[in-house]
């Protein structure tokens, strides 16, 4: 069944806006994908900036070299395996409830790898895999991280927050639609779309509006810089 939004629909809604800052964050960057080398091929051909959530321990050799070639992307650290350590139902890789002092050598050790991996382009931002970070931890690793980049609205006890406020996946159906994002636009307020994409989920359809925004965030010098963020 297709959209009833069309793609000029919600590049429409989005230009209407006149946001002053859209910046991407792109999650579980580690290991070779077509559609990772893809994206990354798009972002350098426009000249735009994004911010890779890279996995210590998925870091695929071709995938860092393409990220390095790449002038205009900068990388954060996505926790260090991207897997599930909490008993609860909630899924959390940083969480308390394992021990904290070897939770945090394995999150410093991938910082270490990222560092030498990417040189200049890391940047000392941590990305919880599934936005989620349980107290101890954050506390373990305050003085460790310039900052968290989690989603929406999430707190985080880091001294700087830098959240995405558009996720174009439906976690609920595992899709990404035209419908979808044009709702997910919607809600965001304020002047900075901070738009997060996992590579994944992306669709032909999805490229398209990719290339289109990327085309009007340069035509209209449109500021793509993280930095800004709540600032």
């Amino acid at each position: 069944m297709n959209d009833a939004i069309s793609i000029k629909t919600v590049l429409d809604k989005i230009i209407a806006r006149q946001f002053k800052v859209i910046w991407f964050r792109n999650d579980d960057v580690g290991r070779k994908s077509d559609k990772f080398f893809r994206l990354n091929n798009l972002f350098d051909k426009y000249g735009v900036s994004i911010c890779y959530a890279v996995i210590p321990t998925m870091l695929n050799v071709e995938v860092q070299e393409a990220i390095k070639k790449n002038a205009y992307s900068v990388v954060f650290q996505h926790g260090y395996s991207h897997q599930n350590n909490s008993i609860s139902g909630k899924q959390v890789e940083l969480s308390d409830d394992i021990n904290i002092n070897q939770l945090k050598k394995k999150v410093l050790e991938g910082k270490k790898t990222l560092e030498a991996a990417f040189g200049k382009q890391f940047r000392a931002i941590l990305v919880p895999p599934y936005n989620n970070i349980d107290i101890k931890i954050q506390s373990a690793l305050q003085n460790d991280f310039e900052g968290s980049s989690t989603y929406k609205s999430n707190k985080t006890s880091f001294n700087r927050l830098i959240n995405p406020n558009c996720d174009i996946v439906d976690w609920d159906a595992n899709i990404v639609s035209m419908q979808y994002i044009s709702s997910q636009i919607d809600e965001v307020k304020g002047e900075v779309l901070g738009v997060l994409l996992h590579h994944k989920y992306l669709n032909e359809e999805t490229f398209s509006l990719l290339e289109n925004l990327l085309s009007y965030i340069k035509r209209h010098n449109i500021s793509d810089n993280y930095e800004e963020v709540n600032r």
